[in-house]
């Protein structure tokens, strides 16, 4: 009698024999004999729904079907059948073969339970064995690859042995599960090692060997980079959601395998049927939903709610309570280790490095590495794996055993409001740890060299806050050497910077000291040879003056009254008159150097002060001379001398000092001669028929006074540009 059919009385007539029935109820059903000896046997509707303390539950929850579980395994058969069909056909079997589908479209569970078997089967009937073998990429897909290749084969380690190695009655069927963890999790140089096995494989006939692989659909533009896998993904196979009457298998066939009396309500039924076959991402919560429906012990309708209830609310119960198996749980877990536990499915969660494709994955990791030497972790963690919220695997790497932990399936990230919640929080510190793990990566990638270390600031920034946290990444061996070296590296980098930076700076300070020692040496040795020079022109200024006062005067007095004066007496006048002429050409000098330098007309325009200085000069030796003039010739010297004074001093000053304002040393310098020795030929000449004298020794006695006096002033003014 089929399951679905409607209850059965307690009592059937056949009429059709007229026969008498004898029914004895056992437990849930009825055995009744109706006739000739046949037994019928019918369930009573209300206990074969009953499914209270039976075990094993035959539901997986949240894990996919393995070979082992492929008695229990339903809904596909239909597509197994045709993608062995294809694999084995004799003119043209397929050694490689992509099965592509969203998370949780069931793409594992057919490939282990669904084409293993049918696989075996078929070769079966030519008398030959499949030998198989199942890993997922993970961080070192090579090594894994060697492991896998010898479970097929002892002498098996790479695809170029396997005709050679490959006995003629086996045939291998290598299972690359969840291969987007190639573009996630494994290191580069693996990631292209292992494209490179795939491309080299050699044909069936050659190496009679099946290559699946399983790969989520959002992955799939990963392999566009190769033309080859990318064309062979295009050509695999697409999982397409199930059909309603294959959801329908799927359900009932675990009963049937385990216990034949009991079924689903068919309202029930029905219901997860309309449910699960909106979307074929559904089926791990339609799995989980059944292995709670299964604990809740009865199989209809007013248990279920929706297929999203039972995953959250399992999570929820594990999250909150340490006696989540029990019916009515209520010892509830401390707030500490809630969080705790929230920050191991954390540590098992890959996000994509930056917000510009949101996918969030699992990430297998290491347990001894999961636990970071914790034993409320290892506690933690060992209750989420009885609890089925959490997977353990066993993998061999290079002969050594590591035991994996991973979360149970995709779906209970995206259907866990509080694991979604606190990815969302944590993501900038997920999306630290996912770009950590590409430079990691491309430093193994090019043999752990100095240069693919982390040498930014950004990059040992974010390196550092992971290590603030002691996040898991940092907690594997190679990755803490990656960060410690990195470190390293860049204190050295610093410091010497800092020596380079001090060396620069000492040598800035040296060369500013020399430059500041030579600038000071040349200002010295320009002072130097300007003092010489001015010492050198006050000399020439005050023996000019004082020959050229000491000839006048001494020409004076002779043409005056050279009665009066012998030669002695001339040769005496003249050395007097010339010291006195030699100091009046000494003080103009002087006091042209050192009169600019008062602060009191120091801020006065340059050339106005150097008039100042000349037309005062002029006064001084005009007045002086003429004064001298009339005392010698003995005439009223109060009038020659105020008379004359204004007229050769205001003459002779204001022309040498206008005449200074020229800019070369030549010109003001003839300027200065010739403006001084006509004013003093006019003066001199003046006073000279004034005293009594001719013109002509007027004349010459001015020229020689004019030159010497215009030699001094010159002198001086020369040295003040």
């Amino acid at each position: 009698m089929n399951p679905d059919d409607p209850p059965a009385e307690k009592t059937t007539t056949d009429t059709d024999e007229r026969a008498s029935i004898t029914a004895n109820i056992q437990g849930t059903q009825i055995v009744a004999a109706v006739g000739s000896g046949i037994t019928q046997t019918v369930f009573i509707e209300e206990q074969s729904h009953n499914v209270h303390g039976l075990l094993p539950n035959p539901y997986l929850g949240l894990r996919a079907f393995t070979y082992n579980d492929r008695a229990f395994y339903a809904g596909r058969e239909q597509l197994a059948e045709e993608t062995v069909a294809r694999l084995t056909n004799p003119m043209a079997p397929v050694s490689l073969l992509f099965i592509i589908g969203a998370s949780g479209s069931g793409k594992s569970s057919l490939a282990q339970a669904g084409l293993l078997p049918q696989l075996e089967q078929h070769y079966a009937s030519y008398g030959q064995h499949v030998r198989h073998a199942v890993f997922r990429p993970s961080s070192q897909p090579m090594i894994l690859l060697r492991d896998a290749l010898r479970k097929l084969h002892p002498t098996l380690i790479d695809s170029s042995k396997l005709a050679v190695n490959t006995p003629t009655d086996q045939i291998n069927v290598l299972l690359i599960d969840q291969f987007e963890e190639l573009f996630i999790q494994s290191v580069a140089d693996q990631r292209t090692q292992l494209i490179d096995f795939l491309l080299a494989l050699p044909p069936f006939e050659i190496a009679h060997t099946h290559v699946l692989i399983t790969l989520r659909v959002d992955y799939q533009d990963e392999l566009y980079a190769n033309k080859t896998l990318w064309n062979l993904s295009k050509q695999g196979i697409d999982l397409r959601p199930m059909s309603c009457d294959e959801l329908r298998d799927a359900i009932q066939k675990p009963l049937q395998v385990h216990y034949q009396e009991k079924r689903f309500a068919r309202d029930l039924l029905d219901r997860l049927v309309q449910d699960a076959s909106q979307d074929a991402t559904l089926l791990p919560l339609l799995q989980v939903t059944l292995a709670k429906l299964w604990k809740q012990g009865s199989l209809t309708l007013g248990n279920y709610h929706t297929l999203t209830d039972a995953i959250r609310q399992w999570a929820e119960t594990v999250y909150t309570y340490i006696d989540h198996e029990r019916s009515g749980p209520h010892q509830e877990r401390a707030a500490s280790e809630r969080a705790e536990l929230l920050r191991i499915f954390l540590d098992l969660v890959n996000v994509s490095p930056d917000d510009v494709t949101r996918r969030d994955v699992r990430q297998r990791r290491a347990r001894v590495e999961l636990t970071q030497g914790l034993s409320q972790r290892a506690q933690l963690i060992e209750a989420l794996i009885n609890a089925r919220l959490l997977a353990s695997s066993i993998e061999t790497l290079d002969d050594q055993t590591v035991e994996r932990v991973d979360i149970i399936h995709e779906s209970l990230i995206d259907n866990w409001p509080r694991l979604r919640q606190a990815i969302d929080e944590d993501r900038q510190q997920l999306q630290r740890r996912a770009r950590f793990k590409l430079w990691l990566g491309l430093w193994l990638q090019n043999q752990r060299n100095d240069e693919y270390l982390l040498l930014t600031a950004v990059q040992l920034d974010e390196a550092r806050k992971l290590a603030a946290r002691n996040d898991i990444e940092l907690q594997n061996p190679v990755a803490g050497d990656f960060y410690e070296r990195s470190l390293a590296h860049q204190t050295t980098i610093a410091q010497r910077r800092l020596a380079d930076q001090q060396h620069l700076v000492a040598e800035q300070v040296a060369r500013q000291q020399a430059e500041t020692a030579h600038s000071q040496l040349i200002t010295q040795r320009a002072r130097e040879q300007q003092q010489q020079a001015y010492q050198r022109q006050l000399v020439i200024g005050a023996i000019g003056t004082g020959v050229g006062y000491g000839a006048a005067f001494s020409w004076l007095l002779m043409n005056w009254q050279p009665e009066q004066f012998a030669w002695g007496d001339l040769i005496v006048a003249f050395f007097v008159f010339g010291v006195l002429g030699a100091l009046v050409g000494g003080g103009i000098g002087l006091a042209l150097w050192h009169w600019l330098r008062v602060p009191l007309v120091a801020h006065l325009p340059r050339r106005f002060g150097k008039l100042l200085v000349v037309g005062g000069s002029g006064m001084s030796v005009g007045g002086v001379s003429y004064w001298l003039i009339g005392v010698l010739a003995q005439n009223d010297p109060t009038i020659s001398s105020l008379t004359l004074l204004l007229v050769g001093a205001m003459l002779g000053g204001g022309l040498a000092g206008g005449a200074s304002l020229t800019e070369t040393r030549l010109a003001r310098f003839a300027a200065i001669l010739l403006a001084c020795t006509v004013a003093s030929l006019l003066a001199h000449g003046v006073a000279g028929r004034a005293f009594g004298s001719d013109w002509t020794t007027a004349f010459v006695a001015g020229l020689m006074l004019g030159n010497c006096t215009g030699v001094a002033f010159a002198s001086g003014l020369a040295m003040q540009r």
